[in-house]
């Protein structure tokens, strides 16, 4: 978070401004910043660098109506956008959760710090919200050990294109300095070109605006660690109930109403600006003047009804680093699941007394002096795995083609270079073809495994608790 703001202060004594602890939170107040100075106009420092900014990023998905978002149905980046998948102690990149964060942390700043006079419930106020939120996102930087979040003119000025990056960007604390060193030797009138990533498109559009349209070798499908919970608990709970193992339990039905968690995200209602509540059961006024009804997240989507026990796995897989930081385990072209994917699902399969014998001999196990927890066995594969995955598969691959079909076959011509002048439909299209190529790469993956080669990729998730164990025993 930059120190030279001009509400660094009031930022710092309300806990927003450097948090590397609470990377949300010091992301909301570099959104907060970039509002007072936007609204300072000519009298902020900074003023000749935000008429630089566009007034809009209308390729972002969070300024899309309700019917252009209802192409991304079942996608990881309509859920991310939304949050109702989110997981405790995991953080996802802005732009997600937005009018939460409105709601809870900038309307309440708002209103203690009158003086800014940026009124709490003025729709300009939530207008100017959106914007900055989609600034920060498409263009702040994360700099320094520390990793905190800054607007960096000039920096944010190259583009992106995947695997032709010429320069990086490195910041040198001792110098105080930001440093654009070349990679290659760049001709003159030749684009400087930055590397936002490793991100495929569904990431690139959401935190962006734009997709590259020439296969992202980076594109993936992604399972959110609140499904892959859920559905193994399903799975859990029928096996319990029978003595024998069936081929494939019904899973949790994923319909639109589960999956229509958005609501028109560039609108608010009357409710939210008035008493800082969500009113997500009202109307508003849709980017063409068309009343839309703003859906509701439900419960099952949210992924938080499960067994008490449940709470203790997710704990416990957190505890062992199985769990990507962001709650999303992500299968790229190849479709081969990771190790911490296949530890994760095998664990939650497993019966409360295998899991707690398991929890139990990993505590024994990270205890110096303790004898190293033995390779799981052909006992501990869970037979529902290897079925629990391909459904998945199946499921998302079902709910692509599904928003794919009513498409025009001009939008899903996968021969343009790049997405400018793309429609929202031509976008969602090109993600949408991603997932489906990862998920039918990740089914016959799957077909090609035996349960004694899936206990090998799993027991390769503990290898880093072997090297821990041996430094500390040896140094």
């Amino acid at each position: 978070m930059p120190e030279n703001c001009t509400i660094s202060e009031v930022l710092e004594d309300a806990g927003l401004c450097n948090s590397s602890r609470e990377p949300e939170l010091e992301c909301i107040g570099l959104v907060l910043s970039v509002m007072t100075e936007r609204k300072l106009g000519k009298k902020s420092r900074w003023n000749g660098y935000f008429d630089f900014l566009p007034n809009e990023i209308p390729g972002m998905p969070m300024f899309w109506t309700t019917e252009e978002l209802d192409r991304l149905n079942g996608t990881s980046l309509l859920d991310k956008l939304t949050g109702c998948k989110a997981q405790p102690e995991c953080y996802v990149e802005a732009p997600c959760q937005i009018e939460r964060k409105f709601r809870e942390v900038v309307q309440p700043f708002l209103q203690r710090n009158a003086h800014l006079k940026l009124p709490h419930n003025a729709p300009s106020t939530y207008s100017l919200y959106l914007w900055a939120t989609a600034v920060v996102s498409a263009y702040s930087f994360t700099i320094g050990d520390d990793r905190y979040q800054a607007m960096v003119p000039m920096w944010d000025a190259l583009n992106h294109i995947t695997g032709h990056a010429n320069v990086r960007l490195h910041h040198c604390s001792k110098k105080g300095a930001l440093q654009m060193i070349a990679t290659r030797r760049i001709a003159k009138g030749e684009q400087v070109i930055n590397s936002y990533g490793d991100l495929p498109n569904s990431e690139l559009l959401r935190r962006y605006g734009f997709v590259e349209v020439d296969p992202n070798p980076h594109d993936c499908v992604e399972i959110a660690l609140a499904d892959l919970n859920r559905t193994c608990l399903t799975w859990r709970t029928h096996n319990s109930s029978s003595n024998k193992q069936p081929s494939a339990p019904a899973l949790p039905p994923q319909s639109d109403t589960n999956s229509r968690c958005h609501g028109h995200l560039n609108e608010t209602s009357a409710d939210m600006l008035d008493s800082g509540s969500g009113g997500t059961d009202r109307h508003t006024e849709g980017r063409n003047g068309q009343s839309r009804k703003r859906a509701r997240c439900s419960e099952p989507c949210a992924g938080h009804k499960s067994a008490p026990n449940c709470k203790e796995r997710l704990k416990f897989l957190q505890e062992q680093s199985l769990v990507p930081s962001d709650g999303w385990f992500k299968v790229g072209r190849s479709g081969r699941a990771s190790p911490e994917l296949l530890e994760a699902a095998r664990l939650l399969l497993l019966s409360d007394h295998d899991f707690n014998t398991f929890v139990r001999t990993v505590r024994q196990w990270r205890a110096p002096l303790v004898r190293p927890l033995s390779r799981p066995t052909a006992a501990d594969m869970p037979d529902g795995l290897i079925q629990v995955l391909k459904q998945f598969c199946k499921e998302s691959v079902q709910r692509c083609e599904g928003n794919l079909a009513p498409m025009s076959p001009r939008r899903v011509v996968a021969s343009v270079k790049n997405s400018s002048g793309f429609s929202t439909d031509d976008m969602a299209a090109v993600v949408l073809r991603g997932e489906i190529e990862c998920a039918r790469q990740l089914e016959a993956w799957l077909d090609l495994q035996s349960p004694d080669g899936l206990l090998k990729h799993c027991s390769n998730t503990w290898k880093h608790i072997r090297s821990d164990v041996r430094t500390r025993l040896t140094s």
